[in-house]
């Protein structure tokens, strides 16, 4: 009795976790005050670092990359990335995304590109060269440790790959 409840808990579980909508991941434009009255934005409280009093940060509603846009997610941990104070995690777009991200990158150098998380700004880096390998790499506070960065990836709906483990082809799926 006690291993078909133990196994019918397992599936039960695991149907859930199958089920589960991934949470969204956006990319839009940060936006300076002047430009926010002219165009449709959304304010979000954000700190670039932990224990720094949050400010507000005028975002574009226009939607530059999604989960869609998203072919992997590379984590580097905390260990090995050149800091060694969060883990990096490297979001791999697709070859439609890429190009955009590249055009995207060059046409709005000393901006600001807000990741939002469900609702929350993780980061908002500002674009100093254009990216244009199709990989956009950062680190945050707020995903300080490389569980938490597990989870982001799996909470996105993908399954991690980590640095060391990328050999010649990288080959990872959507859930």
């Amino acid at each position: 009795m006690r291993k078909f409840i133990l196994t019918l808990t397992v599936l039960c579980v695991a149907t859930s976790l199958a089920f589960a909508k991934p949470k969204s991941i956006e990319f839009s434009l940060a936006l300076p005050e002047a430009e926010a009255k002219t165009v449709p934005h959304k304010a979000y409280s954000y700190a670039s670092r932990q224990g720094q009093k949050p400010k507000d940060i005028l975002v574009s509603k226009e939607l530059l990359f999604s989960n869609a846009d998203i072919e992997s997610i590379i984590i580097i941990r905390k260990n090995d990335s050149a800091k060694k104070e969060f883990p990096v995690i490297d979001l791999v777009f697709n070859k439609i995304a890429a190009e955009k991200l590249a055009v995207t990158t060059e046409n709005n150098r000393t901006r600001s590109l807000a990741v939002i998380v469900e609702g929350k700004v993780l980061t908002a880096p500002v674009i100093i060269l254009p990216m244009t390998k199709g990989h956009f790499m950062f680190s945050s506070w707020q995903v300080a440790t490389d569980a938490a960065a597990t989870q982001l990836v799996n909470d996105l709906g993908f399954s991690p790959v980590y640095k060391g483990e990328v050999k010649t082809k990288l080959v990872t799926d959507k859930k």
